[in-house]
């Protein structure tokens, strides 16, 4: 587009309200502020809310239920890593035993979560513990 002289091109925008009439610098610090006390209040509540009777139950709950799930998917990739090899054309004795190792490996990786996830939840209710009496 093309304009011949004497004819002003037009104004892009108009003047700045609200937060954009802020210098940079003030944006950029208010933005940054107001990320803190979201995230603040992100995990003080909740916090507050694993610390009632309900978040609690709902924690453990869907921790036991997690495992479990895990558990399910180990067998489920099993299944389908032994249907492959079982389809092979003369599989070795190594091409066998890559599901059954696999599957042990994946529950060993099952069990350690499972076992620091209970040290972790253990030593969080000890220190919550000592915080309230």
């Amino acid at each position: 587009m093309s304009f011949q002289q004497g004819q002003t091109p037009p104004q892009q925008g108009g003047q700045r309200t609200g937060f954009s009439a802020l210098p940079q610098g003030a944006q950029q610090a208010l933005t940054g502020v107001l990320g803190v006390v979201i995230v603040a209040a992100i995990v003080f509540g909740f916090s507050f809310f694993l610390s009632t009777a309900t978040g609690k139950v709902l924690f453990f709950e869907s921790t036991k239920t997690l495992t479990f799930a895990l558990l399910l998917l180990g067998i489920v990739a099993y299944a389908f890593m032994w249907i492959k090899v079982s389809i092979a054309t003369n599989p070795t004795v190594f091409e066998l035993a890559v599901p059954a190792v696999g599957l042990a490996i994946y529950y060993a990786a099952v069990l350690i979560f499972s076992y620091v996830w209970a040290f972790a939840v253990s030593g969080s209710a000890a220190v919550i513990n000592m915080t309230l009496n």
